[in-house]
């Protein structure tokens, strides 16, 4: 009988021992998470509003050169954030003139096949390496990147199209 009662015991601190952890474990993946989202908001993902991008000479899948875009979105296959924003990517870019709009695809063109064919439609596209001489010009550091040019001169850029809007209607 009391080893019953100090079997009991004993599942019982086990199960406390484990709520204790798992606490833990949550309070920590909030905290990641918030660190994650502050430093993919913080536009610092490619060249920042107000610099200068280099001149880049660029072909598009569909044989034309790339020239002047208004506004640019860089994405890499396997990006879990790239598949979430695509779709806000491309209504806002089915507002627009496809030859203004650039869509970037980081990745080798098997892997890129499915957000060709999602992107065509509404924008030129540009398939590369990680580090091709688009991503270079843009700076890109992270996925997914967007940017709103006026020339070269970079207007307004970060993770996040809602922070683009306002910078989109003035260009």
């Amino acid at each position: 009988m009391i080893a019953l009662y100090v079997l009991i015991c004993l599942v019982g601190v086990v199960a406390l021992l484990d709520l204790v952890l798992t606490v833990g474990v949550i309070r920590r993946l909030r905290e990641h998470t918030q660190m994650f989202s502050e430093m993919t908001d913080s536009g610092e993902v490619m060249a920042e509003a107000g610099s200068e991008i280099a001149a880049f000479d660029a072909i598009a899948t569909d044989g034309g050169r790339v020239e002047n875009p208004k506004l640019i979105g860089v994405f890499s296959p396997g990006c879990p954030a790239c598949e979430e924003r695509m779709p806000l990517f491309v209504d806002r870019a089915a507002g627009h003139d496809r030859a203004s709009v650039l869509a970037v695809i980081a990745g080798a063109d098997d892997a890129a096949a499915q957000y060709r064919s999602r992107l065509e439609p509404v924008a030129r596209v540009v398939v590369e390496q990680p580090g091709g001489t688009v991503t270079t010009a843009l700076q890109v550091k992270g996925f997914p990147a967007f940017a709103v040019l006026d020339g070269s001169l970079v207007v307004a850029s970060g993770t996040n199209l809602d922070a683009l809007d306002a910078a989109l209607i003035r260009v």
